[in-house]
């Protein structure tokens, strides 16, 4: 008999582009902070998240934004 095969792993970085001016120098994807851009940004993010339950991180990442 075959073991059960392992979920599927893999790494994540979840960027979140709000800032609160935006630095000339960058070139990542960035909006200045706006409160409602920000709630719906983060709602199809916890959609995106609840859609692939299966799938195991091995790593986490996250970014963006204002770096201090």
């Amino acid at each position: 008999m075959n073991a059960p095969a392992a979920p599927p792993s893999a790494g994540i970085y979840i960027h979140l582009p709000f800032c609160p001016y935006i630095c000339p120098y960058c070139d990542f994807a960035k909006w200045a902070w706006d409160d409602a851009r920000a709630e719906r940004y983060l709602a199809a993010l916890r959609a995106e998240l609840a859609d692939a339950p299966s799938v195991r991180a091995r790593t986490l990442f996250f970014g963006g934004g204002t770096p201090s």
